[in-house]
């Protein structure tokens, strides 16, 4: 129905607030078939994308883009009839962008569409974790639910790829960038940023990646101190299972379940107490 509003002449104002209600809407959305409205809503978001001077309306038509075209092969094929796929990605690569959002926007574009070939090249799957980590770390800043979760859903994505995830593991710069995340998840207190990032520690440690096992202490501290928030509770203690399991044989074995243990002990009789 939102896609009705969209009009090639509507007032900026009017434009970026069906654009926030379009995001949202078409968050995780799953297209079955060509529905109706959507060969028009996918001409009008192309035109904004590519005339439009205003970056905020660049960057939420190209969010609700992706979202239709993100594992939608009826969006896809109606873009491909719809403009030059190739000139507009290559007008996203040319783009010089100083905003976090928009950054991942155009790396989220390039890669749904690399997907359709072949194996995402190695070079853009590095400089995307590279934008991730950045955009991670401003998400969380601005309290930007909605880039955060995209950024979370992508990546764990890459990380069950075969060709993606060998590549993931190679960048290196995972432990300065998971100390930078550390440090601005303290600073914040919203439940679904937070329950977000430990997501996304989830798929660092699925990765298996050497450099973060010194983390893990790190991320069970974290992790216990939102378990008794109800919006995380359940995403924190798969955390800390996840690490015990993974930690298994490693030499801080026993430290790590003992600290875990006397934990869950203390918020036993917490509960208990206060019932």
């Amino acid at each position: 129905m939102l896609s009705r509003l969209l009009e090639t002449n509507l007032i900026p104002k009017k434009r970026l607030r069906v654009l926030k209600l379009l995001g949202e809407f078409t968050y995780g959305v799953i297209i079955h078939s060509q529905e109706t409205h959507l060969p028009h809503l996918i001409s009008i978001l192309t035109q904004w994308i590519m005339q439009s001077e205003d970056e905020e309306i660049f960057s939420l038509s190209l969010g609700v883009l992706n979202n239709l075209c993100y594992k939608n092969l009826p969006a896809i094929h109606i873009l491909m009839r719809t403009v030059d796929i190739k000139a507009l990605r290559r007008m996203l690569l040319k783009l010089h962008i100083n905003n976090v959002n928009t950054r991942v926007q155009c790396r989220r574009f390039n890669i749904i569409m690399e997907q359709m070939n072949k194996d995402i090249p190695d070079e853009i799957i590095l400089e995307f974790v590279m934008v991730i980590f950045q955009s991670l770390v401003a998400g969380l800043a601005d309290i930007d639910v909605l880039l955060l979760r995209n950024i979370v859903e992508y990546f764990d994505d890459g990380r069950q790829n075969e060709h993606s995830r060998s590549v993931l593991i190679s960048y290196q710069n995972y432990a300065d960038d998971v100390k930078n995340i550390i440090q601005e998840l303290e600073e914040i207190s919203d439940p679904e940023c937070t329950a977000l990032i430990m997501e996304f520690l989830l798929s660092l440690i699925k990765l298996e990646i050497p450099s973060l096992i010194p983390f893990y202490p790190t991320y069970i501290k974290v992790a216990m101190q939102q378990v008794t928030v109800n919006q995380v509770s359940l995403k924190a203690l798969m955390l800390m299972k996840t690490i015990i399991i993974d930690s298994r044989g490693r030499k801080n074995f026993n430290d790590l379940v003992s600290s875990i243990v006397g934990f869950l002990i203390f918020i036993y009789f917490f509960i208990v107490f206060n019932l």
